[in-house]
């Protein structure tokens, strides 16, 4: 009889070491960040706002800088100004149409720079009537300015990214999925997976600095109101910030095999 009781003991105390170690991987694997890419929550700074933190994250020395809104055209002497700081910065990667005159883009509204000469077109998703991000496409169509006639065809905004941050990887992901147009978006994880600094912190200087280096800085907005949140198609991440929706994006790009 002790025996018997000594052989339930020991597998009860078996079963309960294997249920605490299991636990503790699936929490430190939930708790794993993605290293690549880096969020600065940032709620729409000024024009010299967005320059200082960009002065601040190029000491660091990413890899790739991404803007991951639009700003709001205010007149030619201040996007001059930006147009010259971003000049200057080719591993920038933002949006253009409203550093110009509204007027020249009026085709391509949704049109991108990147500063070391390479054109994207914004991440163009693939919706149904429920607007829910489900697929993204890698490649699209547009006219380059107003009076072309005919279309060329750009890489999306992340796309774009992957191709400053790993080229070799960029092809192999758009030569194995560029004839399934659009692709279904994996989703990793929500804005948890990520390492994410605020304004004030890159401002004050107040981050580890080597964690930048090398890395996808994406500067967009995480609104605590839930005004940037956007319907997706998982499950355990139904719904989810704009800027976190490209980064699984880019992850996905980047971890494709």
């Amino acid at each position: 009889m002790i025996t018997k009781v000594n052989k339930m003991q020991k597998t009860i105390i078996i079963i309960f070491i294997f249920i605490v170690h299991f636990s503790s991987c699936q929490a430190q694997n939930s708790a794993k960040k993605y290293e690549k890419i880096i969020i600065i929550n940032d709620n729409k700074s000024s024009k010299q706002e967005i320059i200082s933190i960009y002065q601040e994250i190029i000491k660091c020395n990413p890899k790739v800088i991404v803007l991951n809104f639009n700003f709001i055209h205010k007149g030619k002497q201040q996007d001059s100004l930006l147009n010259i700081f971003f000049e200057e910065n080719p591993n920038i990667l933002i949006p253009s149409h409203n550093l110009s005159d509204n007027e020249e883009y009026i085709v391509r509204q949704s049109k991108h720079f990147n500063y070391s000469g390479m054109e994207s077109i914004g991440n163009y998703y693939a919706f149904d009537k429920d607007t829910i991000y489900r697929k993204f496409y890698p490649l699209s169509k547009a006219r380059p300015d107003s009076l072309a006639t005919e279309e060329e065809i750009y890489p999306t905004f992340a796309i774009a990214i992957t191709l400053l941050y790993d080229k070799t990887q960029t092809i192999k992901f758009l030569d194995k999925h560029v004839h399934n147009m659009p692709i279904k978006i994996k989703y990793w994880g929500n804005e948890e997976q990520f390492y994410i600094y605020n304004k004030k912190d890159i401002l004050s200087g107040n981050y580890p600095k080597d964690m930048l280096k090398d890395k996808i800085v994406m500067i967009g907005y995480l609104d605590p109101q839930g005004s940037t949140l956007h319907k997706t198609d998982s499950k355990k991440y139904p719904k989810m910030h704009f800027v976190t929706i490209d980064a699984n994006i880019i992850r996905q790009i980047l971890e494709d095999k």
